[in-house]
C-alpha cells in the first residue's frame, strides 16, 4: 500500500520504477542506481527510475520535480 492509500503489487516495490504517485514504492530500496537501465532517467530526491521519455513531457514522474528541470 502506497503512503497516499493506493495499492499496487508487491513485485512493484522496490523495482526501479515509481509506481505509487507519491513514489513510497521506491522509498528505503537501497541504491537504486544499479537497476537502472541505460534509456532510464535516475531521479534525484526519490531516487527512483523513470523512463527517459517521461523527461521534460509536463508532469512530475518523479515526485520531487527533476525529470522536469533544465527542459529549455
Amino acid at each position: 500500500m502506497c503512503d497516499k492509500g493506493a495499492c499496487i503489487p508487491l513485485s512493484h516495490k522496490c523495482d526501479g520504477f515509481m509506481n505509487c504517485q507519491d513514489g513510497t514504492d521506491e522509498k528505503h530500496c537501497g541504491d537504486v542506481k544499479e537497476r537502472c537501465g541505460g534509456d532510464d532517467f535516475l531521479c534525484e530526491n526519490i531516487k527512483v527510475c523513470i523512463t527517459r521519455s517521461w523527461k521534460c513531457d509536463g508532469h512530475d514522474h518523479c515526485g520531487d520535480g527533476s525529470d522536469e528541470k533544465n527542459c529549455g
